[in-house]
């Protein structure tokens, strides 16, 4: 059983002074879980002014699992080979990344859940990547039976 208070911390463990937000979250964009620190600035007006904490959360999680689907489902076919299943594995989906206007986000699939870290701006890709395939190793093994079969 998942402790979402351990899941929590082990989340906010990814988190630095350039990677702001670090979320759970399912394939349907339904937040799980979530940490932010200090340093988190989304920046807009709008969430600043939010009486729920965790509204940025799951506006991220939810155009995240968008962003995800489109480019799982609508991009397979560059994926799968038909010809070697065992490569078509290897060159599957594994990680997205977003250079957005107020910082940086990178998407991948832990089991059958998503995780997603925002960074700022200054943020290095190559510190998001690493952070995200030791937040996936981890969470891996533990997640895989929860979630669709998406």
């Amino acid at each position: 059983m998942l402790k979402p208070k351990i899941i929590s911390e082990i989340l906010k463990q990814a988190l630095s002074s350039s990677i702001n937000t670090a979320i759970l979250f399912s394939q349907e964009g339904s937040l799980l879980s979530y940490a932010t620190n200090k340093y988190n600035n989304v920046g807009s007006p709008v969430f600043n002014s939010l009486n729920d904490p965790s509204e940025p959360s799951k506006v991220i999680a939810a155009i995240s699992s968008n962003v995800w689907s489109v480019y799982k489902n609508s991009c397979s076919f560059w994926f799968v080979n038909q010809q070697n299943q065992a490569q078509a594995q290897d060159d599957s989906l594994n990680m997205i990344f977003l250079d957005c206007e107020e910082g940086k986000v990178i998407i991948s699939q832990a089991g059958k859940l998503l995780i997603a870290l925002v960074g700022n701006n200054d943020t290095e890709i190559g510190l998001l990547k690493i952070k995200m395939t030791t937040l996936v190793n981890y969470f891996n093994n533990s997640l895989q039976y929860f979630g669709n079969d998406n």
